[in-house]
Protein backbone atom coordinates (compact mmCIF):
# COMPACT_ATOMS: atom_id res chain seq x y z
CA UNK A 1 0.00 0.00 0.00
CA UNK A 2 1.31 3.76 -1.04
CA UNK A 3 0.57 6.57 1.37
CA UNK A 4 -1.95 7.76 -1.14
CA UNK A 5 -2.81 4.52 -2.41
CA UNK A 6 -6.14 2.87 -1.72
CA UNK A 7 -6.83 2.53 1.82
CA UNK A 8 -9.26 -0.67 3.15
CA UNK A 9 -9.79 -1.13 6.81
CA UNK A 10 -10.31 -4.62 7.75
CA UNK A 11 -11.35 -7.26 10.08
CA UNK A 12 -10.86 -10.97 9.55
CA UNK A 13 -12.66 -13.90 11.32
CA UNK A 14 -11.98 -17.30 10.06
CA UNK A 15 -13.86 -17.57 7.02
CA UNK A 16 -15.61 -13.97 7.62
CA UNK A 17 -14.86 -10.69 6.35
CA UNK A 18 -15.59 -7.06 7.51
CA UNK A 19 -14.51 -4.83 5.25
CA UNK A 20 -14.92 -0.69 5.06
CA UNK A 21 -14.08 1.37 1.98
CA UNK A 22 -14.52 4.87 1.15
CA UNK A 23 -18.10 5.90 -0.19
CA UNK A 24 -16.68 7.04 -4.07
CA UNK A 25 -16.88 5.52 -7.15
CA UNK A 26 -13.59 5.00 -7.48
CA UNK A 27 -12.69 3.57 -4.30
CA UNK A 28 -15.46 0.80 -4.60
CA UNK A 29 -14.34 0.17 -8.03
CA UNK A 30 -10.60 -0.58 -6.80
CA UNK A 31 -12.05 -2.76 -4.01
CA UNK A 32 -13.73 -4.80 -6.52
CA UNK A 33 -10.69 -5.13 -8.31
CA UNK A 34 -9.32 -6.19 -5.46
CA UNK A 35 -12.02 -8.69 -4.69
CA UNK A 36 -11.57 -10.08 -8.04
CA UNK A 37 -7.67 -10.28 -8.00
CA UNK A 38 -8.52 -12.10 -4.53
CA UNK A 39 -10.66 -15.05 -6.00
CA UNK A 40 -7.86 -15.12 -8.98
CA UNK A 41 -5.38 -15.64 -7.10
CA UNK A 42 -6.52 -17.95 -3.83
CA UNK A 43 -9.30 -20.02 -5.60
CA UNK A 44 -11.33 -18.78 -3.15
CA UNK A 45 -14.84 -17.73 -3.81
CA UNK A 46 -16.71 -15.15 -2.29
CA UNK A 47 -20.76 -15.44 -1.59
CA UNK A 48 -22.44 -12.84 -3.32
CA UNK A 49 -25.41 -14.19 -1.75
CA UNK A 50 -24.48 -13.97 1.82
CA UNK A 51 -22.75 -10.95 1.70
CA UNK A 52 -24.20 -7.50 2.44
CA UNK A 53 -23.18 -3.67 2.03
CA UNK A 54 -23.86 -1.27 4.58
CA UNK A 55 -23.45 2.89 3.80
CA UNK A 56 -22.90 5.17 6.34
CA UNK A 57 -25.18 7.96 7.29
CA UNK A 58 -23.02 10.32 5.50
CA UNK A 59 -24.22 8.31 1.72
CA UNK A 60 -26.67 9.51 -0.12
CA UNK A 61 -29.50 7.01 -1.48
CA UNK A 62 -28.51 7.00 -4.79
CA UNK A 63 -24.90 6.38 -4.05
CA UNK A 64 -26.56 3.06 -2.36
CA UNK A 65 -28.37 1.76 -5.36
CA UNK A 66 -25.22 2.42 -7.73
CA UNK A 67 -22.09 0.90 -5.48
CA UNK A 68 -24.69 -1.92 -4.20
CA UNK A 69 -25.59 -2.52 -8.16
CA UNK A 70 -21.76 -2.62 -8.72
CA UNK A 71 -20.92 -4.93 -6.08
CA UNK A 72 -23.45 -7.17 -6.31
CA UNK A 73 -24.53 -7.67 -2.94
CA UNK A 74 -27.69 -7.01 -0.80
CA UNK A 75 -27.87 -3.44 0.38
CA UNK A 76 -28.87 -3.03 4.16
CA UNK A 77 -30.35 -0.30 6.22
CA UNK A 78 -28.37 -1.52 9.32
CA UNK A 79 -26.09 -3.50 10.94
CA UNK A 80 -27.39 -5.77 14.21
CA UNK A 81 -24.43 -7.68 14.60
CA UNK A 82 -21.65 -9.29 13.33
CA UNK A 83 -20.65 -12.88 14.45
CA UNK A 84 -22.40 -12.43 17.70
CA UNK A 85 -21.15 -8.86 18.49
CA UNK A 86 -23.15 -5.78 18.38
CA UNK A 87 -22.58 -3.06 15.23
CA UNK A 88 -22.09 -0.45 16.13
CA UNK A 89 -20.33 -0.26 19.36
CA UNK A 90 -21.99 2.57 21.62
CA UNK A 91 -20.74 4.42 24.69
CA UNK A 92 -22.84 1.81 26.65
CA UNK A 93 -20.43 -0.98 26.44
CA UNK A 94 -21.10 -3.39 29.71
CA UNK A 95 -24.74 -3.41 28.71
CA UNK A 96 -24.17 -4.23 24.47
CA UNK A 97 -21.59 -6.95 26.26
CA UNK A 98 -23.81 -8.28 28.84
CA UNK A 99 -25.32 -11.06 26.19
CA UNK A 100 -21.80 -12.48 25.66
CA UNK A 101 -21.05 -12.27 29.38
CA UNK A 102 -24.51 -14.31 30.33
CA UNK A 103 -22.83 -16.78 27.44
CA UNK A 104 -19.79 -17.49 29.01
CA UNK A 105 -21.28 -17.62 32.38
CA UNK A 106 -23.78 -19.65 31.57
CA UNK A 107 -21.02 -22.19 29.97
CA UNK A 108 -18.85 -22.17 32.69
CA UNK A 109 -21.86 -23.15 35.12
CA UNK A 110 -22.27 -26.07 33.10
CA UNK A 111 -19.21 -27.16 32.66
CA UNK A 112 -18.77 -26.89 37.39
CA UNK A 113 -22.06 -28.88 37.43
CA UNK A 114 -20.55 -31.37 35.70
CA UNK A 115 -17.14 -31.37 37.83
CA UNK A 116 -19.23 -32.19 40.58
Amino acid sequence: MSKDGLRINHLFFADNALLFVKNQRSEVEAFIRILDNFTKMLGQSINLEKSMVYFSPNTSVPQHAAFGGLLKMKVVDKLDSYLSLPIPIAKKRPRIFQNILDRIASRINSWLKRLL
